[in-house]
């Protein structure tokens, strides 16, 4: 066996036993769960070669909803997010849910600091309606499994956050080059999961990074702010390309 090969096997089964003694910690660890509640405002630019879409700065206005369960040793949440907008004869809306699970490999000795290391699953499909009488209408769904990271920061009453989520393997379905779809909502909603093909590191090249910063101001409620990049690139027979600079601001509410 070659040396690279032998330190790539070294590695991965040092960090499976770390993780695998993560779990067994986290599994009587404290925990924190918390509902978070954000709205937001984005500029997004989007280029969609199926319907000749070249648009830069859509303003678009976003709700987001997330429940964790963040202790020592592992974070867990469930999001989604909903975020719209309009540029022109063109509206844009885009779906976000998304379950992530990580385990702590990088902490202070006071837990000031922690960084998190795991994977999340997610779903984002995308529509985009071009036209006023004759709409024209286009999507670009994807379903993948990400490499996920999340680092926190605390002092006092204040966390500086950072998290990144990059997709790996997955789904994803575009419009087929000589059809055109119309037709009710339900409709679009079942085509926009037709034609499926399989994506990876070759075909789908995304990221989402968010920089948060929270400040408790009770024992069970935090504010934060945040700021988030997206940026997603579909190449399959027609480009999609989506980017994304938003900004948030919301509340968190801690469960007993």
């Amino acid at each position: 066996m070659t040396r690279p090969k032998v330190i790539t096997k070294r590695t991965l089964t040092c960090l499976s036993v770390l993780l695998f003694f993560q779990h067994a910690f986290a599994q009587n660890a404290p925990s924190i769960n918390l509902h978070s509640f954000t709205l937001g405002a984005s500029s997004v630019s989007i280029t969609d070669n199926y319907s000749d879409l070249v648009l830069k700065g859509i303003r678009s206005a976003e709700l987001a909803y997330s429940y964790s369960s963040i202790s020592s040793y592992r974070k867990k949440s469930i999001s989604l997010t909903w975020n719209s907008g309009q540029a022109g004869n063109a509206k844009l809306n885009d779906f976000r849910a998304a379950y992530a699970d990580a385990f702590s490999i990088i902490k202070s000795r006071n837990n000031g600091f922690n960084t998190y290391l795991g994977y999340a699953i997610s779903t984002n499909p995308v529509f985009i309606t071009n036209g006023n009488e004759d709409k024209k209408y286009s999507w670009a769904t994807s379903t993948s499994l990400s490499a996920y990271s999340y680092s926190v920061y605390s002092w006092k009453s204040n966390s500086i956050s950072i998290d990144v989520s990059i997709p790996v393997a997955g789904f994803a379905s575009r419009p087929e080059n000589n059809k055109v779809y119309g037709g009710n909502v339900n409709r679009l909603l079942y085509e926009s999961y037709d034609n499926l093909f399989f994506t990876s590191l070759h075909n789908l090249t995304a990221v989402v990074i968010a920089v948060q910063y929270s400040r408790q101001v009770s024992k069970r409620i935090s504010l934060h702010a945040a700021y988030q990049y997206q940026y997603k690139r579909l190449n399959d027979d027609n480009l999609f390309q989506q980017v994304s600079h938003g900004l948030r601001a919301g509340f968190s509410y801690q469960l007993k």
